[in-house]
């Protein structure tokens, strides 16, 4: 053995993780909207407790962590609503930009139906590198859909998109299939048909779900009492396996499968947030105070 691989030992390469998403939470808990079914509640705050500056020495090491690890993606997300925090996105942004291609905004945006300045920071963001803006709804009809997220305060994201179209950013519609909403085929189908229809550029379907340990016993008796349980397997299996309208595009390595339904993309997903296989750690989480971590359920799921 030589004398240098005495002083510099072999490093184990991070790249042998499966590390598919890189996820960074913008702001605190605050948030517009009033889901019933809040995923955030449902889950340790971690410390977004409150609005801290960002530790942004820590956020560049994650940024390479991920990016040696393959990841390709950065999504700006949160424990509450992201864009009640521009400052943050735009830190984010300007810093991410140089590891990600892609950088995309996760939102159930509310305030981009009402708020002018949040429009010129979108059109700011895109010159900077932001791809896409994802949008969480329940419902296609803004009615239905308010009920769920902001039920004294109505609003309508399909102009939404339009707008996010006119800038150049891609649009994601991220749906919770919850009973009572959009809960059947045939309801998925008028989804499909209205993406379609506003050219969204991807669309991802999800059942209502809850961890077995959640944080908040209010939203657990929901999730149970709102279940569409089967309903991803049943179009999977029994519907699209003999569309010759549908075509498999993907298996996506968290367990979602990505279709081309006449010409619409669409993606059956799952609310799967670890992995059983120590080689695959799924996605790594950073937290604004600047601690990363690869599990949203655990405190103790830290790297750094």
């Amino acid at each position: 053995m030589s004398p240098n691989s005495i002083r510099n030992p072999p490093v184990p390469s991070v790249g042998r993780f499966k590390i598919s998403t890189f996820s960074v939470i913008v702001g605190s808990l605050a948030c517009d909207a009033q889901c019933p079914y809040c995923v955030s509640k449902t889950t340790p705050t971690c410390g977004a407790e409150k609005l801290v500056s960002l530790n942004l020495r820590n956020f560049r090491i994650a940024c390479d962590l991920a990016k040696k690890s393959g990841v390709t993606t950065m999504l700006l997300t949160g424990k509450g609503e992201p864009t009640l925090h521009p400052v943050h996105i735009k830190e984010y942004i300007d810093e991410g930009r140089f590891y990600f291609p892609l950088i995309e905004l996760q939102t159930n945006g509310i305030l981009m139906t009402t708020n002018e300045s949040l429009r010129t920071n979108l059109r700011c963001w895109y010159d900077f590198g932001l791809t896409t803006v994802c949008i969480s709804i329940a419902h296609y009809d803004p009615k239905r859909n308010a009920e769920i997220f902001r039920p004294h305060n109505p609003y309508d994201i399909w102009p939404v998109v339009d707008k996010l179209h006119e800038i150049g950013l891609s649009v994601r519609i991220s749906c919770v299939l919850v009973k009572g909403y959009v809960d059947s085929f045939v309801e998925v189908s008028a989804l499909v048909d209205i993406c379609r229809l506003k050219k969204v550029e991807q669309l991802i379907i999800r059942e209502v779900a809850a961890p077995d340990n959640s944080k908040n016993a209010e939203v657990a008796q929901y999730v149970a009492e709102h279940r569409t349980t089967g309903l991803c397997d049943f179009i999977r299996d029994r519907r699209f396996a003999y569309d010759t309208s549908v075509t498999k595009l993907l298996e996506l390595p968290h367990g979602g499968t990505v279709y081309d339904w006449n010409g619409q993309n669409i993606c059956l997903g799952n609310c799967l947030t670890g992995s059983t296989n120590p080689d695959d750690i799924r996605q790594l989480i950073f937290f604004p105070d600047g601690h990363l971590r690869h599990d949203w359920r655990y405190p103790g799921a830290i790297i750094l």
